[in-house]
């Protein structure tokens, strides 16, 4: 073995470590949801000490009276209205450059909706 690929494979590791702590708090957050639909004030009281909500999520989910999904066990994206990289001042991080819905399956929608799969791609599917 090369030098070179001991840290590739260190990396590779490291990546399947992050991965699995993910996909563990992924699983946490499905056993750990209450019984909807609920109040945004109720969801957020359950949620403030728990994973399963980003810190975005936790700010916006008061505008709500009521929610009906939350999008447990997705890979949610960590939105911020104060976020440091350029790439994500698009709708704090939930849009591309071009303005486009970036769209992660198993999320909610407005707590309403789940996105369940892809139905077709750009503006005309």
């Amino acid at each position: 073995m090369l030098p070179q690929e001991q840290p590739k494979q260190e990396s590779t590791m490291q990546l399947q470590t992050r991965d699995d702590a993910q996909k563990q708090q992924n699983a946490q957050a499905l056993m750990d949801q209450p019984e909807l639909p609920l109040s945004g004030a109720k969801v957020l009281k359950h949620f403030l000490k728990r994973p399963g909500l980003t810190e975005y999520e936790k700010s916006e989910i008061l505008d709500y009276k009521v929610c009906y999904f939350l999008g447990p066990g997705a890979e949610k994206i960590k939105g911020s209205k104060h976020s440091e990289k350029r790439n994500e001042w698009y709708n704090c991080g939930y849009d591309d450059e071009r303005g486009d819905y970036n769209v992660v399956l198993k999320d909610q929608i407005a707590y309403r909706f789940e996105v369940i799969d892809f139905l077709g791609k750009g503006s005309f599917g």
